[in-house]
């Protein structure tokens, strides 16, 4: 099983737009996918609690997407040179032990500007590997998504429908 997480809780993010087509794609090719859009954390998260390994919420969220998924892809935006604070929070609060150590992972990397957030996906990818996953090398910046994805959800430019779908084929072999 893979879980893809679309790394922000803004719910009408670029960010989810990508994460979806990613998501029909697997679809499309009978991969069995939790898909988990970190907008589910917006009337929880930042409570006294997280930090309790008991804190029934945080064990469901692990329990439902990342326990039994030995995969895990990362839709994530650039937010201030970086990723955002809200996944890095999710991570936090979660029992790493429990529900990511020794999985796999890629990232994609999402921008408006012209990098494909690549500072926030290395940030990301040292904060995984400290948890003991392993990220797949090949990552996927994706710049301007703004001009890259049409109203219907669907790519604009061929040439980077074709980069995810590679993205994707060298994932589900990783």
């Amino acid at each position: 099983m893979i879980t893809l997480i679309a790394g922000t809780n803004n719910k009408n993010s670029h960010t989810e737009r990508l994460a979806r087509i990613y998501h029909q794609a697997l679809l499309d090719v009978n991969v069995e996918v939790n898909y988990l859009s970190l907008a589910v954390l917006n009337q929880y998260i930042i409570n006294e609690d997280m930090y309790d390994k008991n804190d029934n919420k945080i064990n469901l969220i692990g329990d439902n997407y990342f326990l039994n998924s030995a995969k895990l892809l990362f839709v994530v935006p650039e937010y201030n040179g970086s990723f955002p604070g809200i996944l890095k929070l999710l991570i936090d609060a979660m029992d790493v032990k429990k529900y990511l150590y020794f999985k796999k992972a890629a990232i994609v990397g999402v921008a408006t500007g012209r990098a494909g957030n690549l500072r926030g996906i290395d940030h990301l990818t040292s904060i995984l590997q400290h948890t003991k996953i392993t990220v797949m090398p090949h990552i996927l910046p994706v710049s301007s998504v703004h001009l890259e994805i049409d109203e219907t959800h669907e790519f604009k430019n061929e040439r980077t429908k074709m980069a995810l779908q590679l993205h994707l084929k060298q994932f589900l072999a990783f």
